[in-house]
């Protein structure tokens, strides 16, 4: 795939998503925006490297791994030098195994979603394509953060409720809600139900209202979890 086929499927992607994804579906290439991906996540998290070595530099965190690690003070210090760095490759290495793990299990919930409730077989290889290309849009608010993560490790693109509320009244629930649901997350719940919408010849409300309900059960279920941890 040459550089300019990449960049004429995602400008099909933005102007023309229902023709674009049901062709992407059937095509070889789906490497192309999984590496796109993973290299956004990779940059994103180097940005945000010093924000990851502070955090391992307090007291507080040094505590807990004594207390996890069952070790002295002097033997934490020794392992959380060496916590630092390797952290660097493990946030560049792990980047690819995140996006590739995390369009195959999304892509394996669509296939249950398609025989659940829709009552149709569909191959998995056209469906992992499809969110393939689909979630290149998570990579756009990565590479944006990047510019700003340089300048101030604090700031971030506002692109959602999360950045305009009180932070004081947001607890780890709410405040990763409004956080995960911005405009983007709106835009792939789009994209992914045109896509269906699309392959399976079905409504377009139909396949918004599954795809909607589906990505908000996911997020609710991981923002339960993290609440409770």
């Amino acid at each position: 795939m040459t550089f300019l086929s990449f960049i004429l499927r995602l400008m099909g992607i933005v102007l023309k998503p229902r023709p674009t994804l049901k062709r992407l579906a059937y095509e070889p290439g789906a490497w192309a925006p999984i590496i796109l991906i993973a290299v956004a996540v990779a940059v994103a998290r180097i940005a945000m490297l010093p924000q990851y070595i502070e955090q391992y530099s307090t007291p507080e965190f040094t505590e807990q791994f004594i207390e996890l690690r069952g070790v002295d003070a002097e033997q934490a210090e020794k392992e959380i030098a060496l916590v630092k760095n390797i952290t660097p490759a493990l946030l560049i290495l792990e980047s690819p195994l995140m996006v590739i793990f995390g369009i195959l299990f999304f892509s394996l919930i669509l296939q249950i979603l398609c025989r659940l409730q829709f009552k149709m077989q569909v191959p998995f290889i056209l469906l992992y394509r499809m969110t393939a290309w689909v979630m290149v849009v998570s990579a756009i608010p990565l590479f944006l953060t990047v510019p700003l993560k340089l300048i101030n490790p604090a700031w971030e693109v506002p692109t959602s409720l999360y950045f305009f509320l009180p932070k004081e009244n947001l607890d780890v629930f709410w405040g990763g809600l409004t956080k995960v649901v911005d405009v983007f997350f709106i835009w792939e719940v789009a994209l992914i139900s045109i896509g269906l919408s699309a392959m399976l010849d079905l409504p377009i409300e139909k396949t918004t209202s599954a795809v909607g309900t589906l990505l908000l059960v996911i997020v609710l279920t991981n923002l339960l979890l993290m609440s409770i941890v």
